[in-house]
């Protein structure tokens, strides 16, 4: 049965997309009105030995034809089947202003279809609903790349939901990843974000945390809002947290609590880097950046706003943070092809 979202948190509250920058970008959320706008809500549960765990969520998708031509689908990347990612996703039917839309299956599953029933005109609008569903089980890493799973009771869950590709010369840039290289490429868009999970899991997305409540069941929800990013991620885990301010922006470190001093060294190194790269490159514009111990995370990942790092448990955890810190800047800032031209994010 596709899951009904709770709405715990009730959109009165008037959560603006505003909250998710720093005050001196705050209009930056209205500037581009053609970005996709995403409201996702997801409920995680865990096996009792927290080694398997499902995703059950809905996605709200306001999107507008960005292209000179007229559209005759809407197509979706769901990179959780993605040979690198190694988890199991399923999503649809959907809703399409209203109307009832199968999905047809593209990519061996690493896409769908959704027809339109009208050719959607450059410029206009509209708005998508879907569930969907994901199984992942085992850690992160090995010798066969994974990078969406459970590692030590901790959840990584990079991009997780149906995914808007990059419209490219009138086309969807729907294709596998380089095997070892980036996957998603996708334009900025604005999202809202709900999760439910177990309250004695730390949770951290990308964005910034507008909204926690302690569900009677056991259970939490947090929301959480972003301004212009290109695509989002979450973890969960039995995490430790330590911070710092660097002006107005917080860096926030999650980390196990055997992992503490790894993890406060963590925090420094991202501390240095920020300061670094906002003197020679420029300013970063959101209020927040979370680094998350994630054994097994190749070294580090790197997400808008969420970076992961997979060598806490080891002796090298500076150079793989100074890294992914810098993609905030070099791919999440100044954006590129990850897929046709890495080079120029990753010599950061």
């Amino acid at each position: 049965m596709p899951f009904e979202p709770t709405l715990t948190i009730q959109p009165s509250l008037q959560v603006h997309q505003e909250q998710g920058l720093r005050p001196g970008f705050a209009s930056d959320a209205e500037k581009d009105s053609g970005w996709t706008r995403y409201t996702i809500e997801v409920e995680v549960a865990f096996d009792p030995d927290a080694e398997v765990a499902t995703i059950d969520g809905q996605a709200r998708i306001r999107f507008i034809n960005p292209s000179s031509r007229p559209l005759s689908d809407l197509e979706l990347m769901l990179w959780p089947n993605d040979p690198q990612y190694r988890a199991e996703m399923t999503a649809g039917p959907a809703l399409i202003d209203g109307e009832f839309v199968e999905a047809v299956t593209l990519l061996g599953g690493m896409a769908i279809s959704l027809p339109l029933s009208e050719p959607l005109p450059s410029g206009e609008a509209i708005d998508v609903s879907l569930a969907f569903h994901i199984d992942t089980s085992g850690p992160i890493g090995g010798v066969i790349p994974k990078r969406f799973g459970i590692t030590e009771g901790i959840l990584v869950a990079p991009t997780f939901y149906p995914l808007v590709p990059r419209l490219v010369d009138g086309g969807w840039e729907v294709e596998p990843a380089p095997p070892g290289g980036d996957t998603t490429n996708s334009e900025t868009a604005l999202y809202d974000l709900t999760i439910h999970a177990p309250r004695d899991f730390g949770v951290t997305a990308s964005g910034v945390e507008v909204e926690q409540v302690d569900n009677p069941d056991g259970t939490q929800t947090v929301r959480s809002v972003t301004g212009p990013m290109r695509d989002v991620a979450f973890a969960i885990g039995p995490f430790e947290t330590a911070a710092v301010m660097v002006e107005d922006v917080e860096l926030r470190a999650w980390f196990l609590p055997e992992h503490a001093e790894a993890g406060r060294e963590m925090l420094e190194a991202a501390r240095l880097q920020y300061e670094t790269l906002t003197e020679l490159v420029g300013p970063y514009p959101y209020p927040e950046l979370d680094l998350v111990d994630a054994p097994g995370a190749f070294g580090g990942i790197e997400y808008p706003g969420l970076v992961f790092i997979g060598t806490l448990g080891g002796a090298n955890v500076v150079e793989p943070t100074v890294h992914e810190v810098a993609h905030q800047w070099f791919y999440g800032l100044i954006g590129d092809d990850q897929l046709h031209e890495p080079w120029l994010d990753e010599a950061a």
